[in-house]
């Protein structure tokens, strides 16, 4: 979305503030992709095959929220529960 504004900006055709505007608002979208995150290879992850009550129960609470799915479950030691995106070979895994 970023992107598209600072596009805009400057075909507009507004003023030099919004030409600066329109170039920085792309860099700022650039900045704020999440680069070169990586599951750690120590985390062990669930398939769903594997688990298929945790995914049932997990399919559900999506629903409910109304959000995607999950390709993966990773667990580790933090007491919590979290989503982060990452790409594994052109897949996202949460």
């Amino acid at each position: 979305m970023l992107v598209v504004a600072g596009i805009w900006c400057v075909v507009s055709g507004g003023g030099s503030a919004q030409v600066v505007l329109g170039r920085l608002l792309p860099a700022v979208a650039v900045a704020l992709v999440p680069w070169g995150l990586r599951l750690p290879r120590e985390w062990p992850v669930l398939y769903r095959a594997d688990t298929p009550a945790l995914y049932a129960l997990v399919d559900h609470v999506l629903r409910a929220v109304g959000t995607r799915g999950v390709n993966v479950i990773v667990v580790d030691a933090a007491v919590n529960a979290s989503v982060v995106r990452y790409r594994i070979r052109g897949r996202a895994a949460c």
